[in-house]
């Protein structure tokens, strides 16, 4: 130091200690800043995850479990691991996302200032390494230029081979969920072995994406290792080839300080990077699950006038939301034959060839459940009426035209064959199924 105040004529002792002193303060208020940067993600982090406790699980509770969407039929298609709001997702998909999904976004929040903070620290090493060297140093650094389409190709790489092991963690999952909801019927039949190699076959996929992920990410690390240095190698040689200059040993090891700085900024940036890519395609997922059909809230479907009944008035029903639908405004009502007009106080009907559900007042206790013995006795509503149960438009299925009441307190029983919407009719009461019109 007194060697220093003396080779330099504008420096005295007095200078000197105030740049030691601040060299020691600047040192002390960057720790203070970095662990206080740290405190307010750990809190931003805590907090998002209470939201998201609260948002996943209410949406859980509200979603629908079963829709009229169509599977791809493809079970080697991993590119898209994203759940697609139009339809419904599987137990390991749910299961990835109230997990891993979940952790992911709220781990990465803590280090939210490094998004600003290392391309600040990258530009102001740049900046200073140009007032050290000159145009030397933004020849050198021109070669980072690049860098940077061969990482745009990496990341691009490392995000898609992340979207295939989310995508074969949630079959693995499902698998897994399968064999545990069935364990009663695969112990008793003795299937452990086949579930078991379907297990294995699914997680040995997903352990190969994850070796080649590895493989990527370090293809990442070794770039980022190597550019530096051959950016600070071209630079010195310019510096001193090109344009003739001598290096002394205040640029040298200044040039060295400030490029460390440039140095574990392209270090850390890879990694930052990583995280990025990992948490945008959780984001995706997440926002995908919240964007789910979930239940109509039964609150808004219950008029005022109900007078506590339960059931439907010319009510058109659908999954997933799929509307469009156009009927008739009065309810094409069931026909029934002069030996049981009489008892027509309500009931529900069951045929074999059930075209329409219709109570034409409201029912009791005392109301029949049948109208008749046999099915054949009823004659009802002709099938080229527009209240039909089932619509296939669109291939959309579908409830049209529903006139129902059901007793309170009593018992109803809804009859019909297979694929008539005897479930969906159920499930519309629960509110799985979207009301289009009627009430």
């Amino acid at each position: 130091m007194f060697q220093l105040s003396d080779k330099l004529p504008g420096k005295n002792m007095r200078s000197t200690y105030l740049d030691v002193f601040c060299l020691f303060a600047f040192t002390l208020v960057s720790s203070l800043l970095s662990n206080q940067a740290l405190w307010i993600g750990r809190t931003i982090g805590f907090r998002l995850k209470n939201v998201l406790i609260a948002e996943l699980t209410a949406k859980t509770l509200r979603r629908r479990g079963k829709g009229s969407h169509k599977e791809s039929g493809n079970e080697n298609d991993d590119e898209d691991s994203s759940l697609d709001a139009n339809s419904s997702a599987s137990d390991g998909k749910v299961m990835n996302v109230l997990t891993s999904d979940f952790n992911r976004v709220t781990e990465v929040t803590a280090y939210l200032d490094d998004v600003y903070g290392v391309p600040l620290t990258l530009g102001i090493g740049i900046w200073y390494m140009y007032q050290l060297l000159g145009v030397s140093a933004l020849i050198g650094l021109s070669l980072g230029a690049a860098y940077l389409p061969a990482s745009k190709v990496l990341y691009d790489r490392f995000s898609k081979v992340w979207n295939k092991i989310y995508s074969l963690s949630d079959k693995r999952i499902t698998a897994v969920t399968e064999l545990l909801q069935g364990i009663k019927a695969v112990k008793l039949f003795g299937w452990e072995s086949r579930f078991i190699e379907g297990v294995d076959e699914k997680r040995k996929r997903q352990l190969d994406y994850s070796w080649t992920a590895l493989y990527w990410q370090m293809g990442i690390g070794a770039v980022s290792y190597i550019c530096p240095t051959v950016i600070l190698t071209v630079t010195m040689f310019v510096y001193v080839v090109g344009f003739g200059y001598k290096i002394t040993a205040e640029i040298a090891f200044t040039s060295i300080s400030v490029f460390s700085l440039v140095h574990n900024s392209f270090l850390q940036l890879p990694s930052y990077i990583t995280w990025a890519t990992s948490t945008y395609v959780a984001l995706k997922r997440i926002d995908s699950y919240l964007s789910q059909p979930q239940v109509q809230d039964l609150e808004a479907r219950v008029t005022v006038d109900s007078n506590n009944a339960l059931g439907f008035e010319c009510a058109d029903l659908e999954w997933d939301g799929h509307g469009g639908y156009e009927c008739s405004e009065e309810p094409a009502e069931a026909i029934v034959s002069p030996t049981t007009s009489a008892n027509t106080s309500g009931a529900l009907i069951g045929s074999s060839n059930i075209e329409s559900l219709v109570i034409t007042s409201p029912p009791t206790e005392e109301t029949p459940l049948l109208f008749c013995q046999s099915p054949k006795e009823v004659v009802l509503s002709p099938i080229e009426s527009t209240a039909s149960l089932i619509n296939q438009t669109n291939n959309v299925f579908s409830l049209k035209n529903i006139n129902v009441q059901f007793p309170i307190g009593g018992l109803s029983i809804v009859a019909g064959p297979t694929g008539s919407g005897k479930s969906s009719l159920l499930s519309a009461l629960i509110g799985e199924m979207t009301l289009t019109r009627g009430r």
